[in-house]
This record gives structure tokens, sequence and C-alpha cells, in this order.
């Protein structure tokens, strides 16, 4: 059973009347390497899309549903051409809306990840600083080497 990308890819190649990966190539003006990531990455241009197949019913292209010309549901009725027009703004709605969903979900994990990446450097400099007060003591103790220090007890303190 072929795959939601290949019948989109056979609509393709139907609307731009090619029957060889070659011949959709060409008249996407793409090189054949563009094509295969296209059909490898499952993923097409959609502005090259519909600019090239401005003649196709867009939701015939993406769906599979409808005519596929434009010219086919239009007939003579100048109405049904602007309500065709409706139609390909409200799917490029949908396309821009969900290209916003996802780059709100992209931006949401991106965030988390910031927060995670803000903690480990605060992290890093309390690490940094922790060493900066060891090698001080340890520099102190050096310089005054309190092995031979004889440092008064605290009962003569007291009395003086």
């Amino acid at each position: 059973m072929a795959t939601n990308f290949e019948l989109f890819y056979e609509r393709i190649k139907k609307a731009s009347d090619s029957s060889t990966d070659k011949e959709v190539a060409a008249f996407f003006g793409l090189k054949k390497s563009t094509l295969s990531m296209w059909k490898k990455r499952e993923k097409v241009d959609l502005e090259l899309l519909t600019t090239k197949c401005e003649h196709v019913n867009l939701n015939w292209l993406i769906r599979g549903t409808g005519n596929m010309l434009i010219s086919e549901k239009i007939g003579e009725s100048l109405d049904e051409s602007f309500t065709i027009r409706e139609d390909k703004d409200n799917l490029k709605d949908e396309i821009i809306r969900y290209q916003k969903k996802l780059i709100k979900v992209l931006e949401d994990k991106t965030g988390n990840h910031q927060d995670r990446i803000n903690q480990l450097e605060y992290f890093m400099e309390a690490v940094k600083v922790k060493f900066q007060i060891e090698n001080e003591i340890e520099k102190t103790r050096q310089e005054v080497n309190l092995d031979t220090v004889n440092l008064p007890k605290a009962e003569d303190l007291e009395k003086s």
C-alpha cells in the first residue's frame, strides 16, 4: 500500500503532466538530486509547488479530494472562481497556522533547554568560585605555614 507521500507525489506527477522523475524535476526547474531529496525526506517546497501548479486545485493536490484542475471546478461562473481563490487562501492560512504551531512547540522545547543551560552555567560558576576559594585557602596556608605556628589557646586569650 502506498504511503500518503507516495500518493501525493503521484498527484504532483499528474499535475505536472510528467511520467518520470526527470520530467517532474524539469517542470519545477530542479536538479534531479533536489527532487530525490524531496522524496527521501517526504517534504516539498510548497511555495514552488503552488507557483508552478497554479492551475491545480490545491485541495486535490495535497489531500486528493475534488477536481484536479481549478478550471474544471470554475466553469463559467466568476463567483465560483472567487470561492476557489478563498479555498486556496484558506489552505495557505491552514499551512501558516500549522507552521506557527510548530514554531511555538520548537520555541517551548528550546526554552526548556535554555533553562537547563542557564542552570548548568550557574552551577559551573559556583564550582569555579569554590575552587578559587579553596586555592586562596591553600595559598594562605602555605604562606602562614599553619603547621609550625603556635597559636595561643582560647583560655590564654580570655586571661589577657
